[in-house]
């Protein structure tokens, strides 16, 4: 059941003061068999699809781009409207939808000193040697203008699927923490749903959108 989790993340929201929307899923299912487990090199810049008909797909993550809006340039400090950032390497460790076979990979996308500005790509699968790649588009002040574009994450801490609901937690700096939320729709990337600060501090009032 989804709903005990949503309850929290609304709770959480409340007390946080941010706003929470709980959107239904639309399903979508695999066989067994169509479910990949996933592998990521040392370097972090290539993940393996692995399938257990012995099939292996390498895939190399500094291809994927992302146009991420209002944000600072590292090399000048100015804010930037909108900016084409490329992967540079896998953050932590990516996690499969066991419901579609789709799997959402954190990456960083560039690094300032002790700020970070990352993102998470879904890869779905299309047969064992090709696939599909989305973005998973976080809100912000800004309507985001197309598919490929989206708000930096800061540090992603951590990746996980609930049924077809995958949670993403983020921090910064300081040490502040949030936990945004985005369930199934149209695209195997999802609809953002909502964000609940998960642990106070001073940087916890731009993790949320």
């Amino acid at each position: 059941m989804r709903l005990p989790i949503l309850t929290k993340l609304a709770a959480a929201a409340a007390i946080s003061g941010t706003v929470f929307a709980a959107h239904l899923p639309v399903a979508r299912s695999q066989t067994v068999e169509e479910i990949p487990t996933v592998t990521v090199d040392p370097t972090g810049t290539t993940l393996t699809l692995n399938w257990s008909t012995g099939e292996r797909y390498p895939i190399d993550i500094q291809d994927w781009t992302i146009a991420i809006l209002d944000s600072f340039d590292c090399a000048t400090y100015d804010l930037v409207a909108e900016r084409d950032l490329s992967a540079q390497r896998i953050l932590g460790t990516p996690v499969v939808n066991p419901q579609t076979g789709d799997v959402a990979v954190p990456v960083l996308l560039e690094e300032c000193i002790e700020v970070q500005k990352s993102a998470v790509f879904v890869v779905d699968p299309q047969g064992y040697q090709s696939h599909a790649l989305y973005r998973l588009q976080v809100p912000g002040d800004r309507p985001l203008p197309h598919e490929f574009s989206s708000y930096a994450l800061s540090s992603i801490s951590g990746l996980h699927y609930w049924e077809e609901t995958l949670l993403v937690s983020h921090g910064d700096a300081s040490g502040a923490g949030a936990m945004m939320i985005f369930t199934a729709s149209h695209t195997p990337a999802g609809s953002y749903a909502g964000c609940a600060v998960t642990q106070p501090g001073e940087g916890a009032g731009s993790l949320c959108p």
